[in-house]
């Protein structure tokens, strides 16, 4: 995958959830930080679409709750591309 939509999920998450530049991404799951709540996690999963063109079924929303999880679901999805 190339490392620019990587890093472009990345900023879209950093700022979807509100969080300084500086967070440990990998400890991130929801409802820690408190900012990532139910409609957080929703707008994630929207602003994906948008702005990747990205689907994911509604279980698979249900079950991506930290952002490793999240993110590698993310590589997969765009890598059948």
């Amino acid at each position: 995958m190339k490392s620019e939509i990587l890093q472009k999920f990345e900023q879209l998450f950093i700022k979807t959830m509100n969080l300084p530049l500086t967070t440990n991404l990998s400890s991130v799951k929801y409802g820690s930080p408190a900012n990532w709540d139910s409609i957080r996690h929703v707008e994630i999963f929207i602003y994906i679409k948008r702005d990747f063109n990205v689907d994911f079924l509604a279980q698979e929303i249900v079950q991506l709750n930290t952002y490793e999880l999240l993110k590698t679901a993310f590589i997969e999805k765009v890598e059948k591309f």
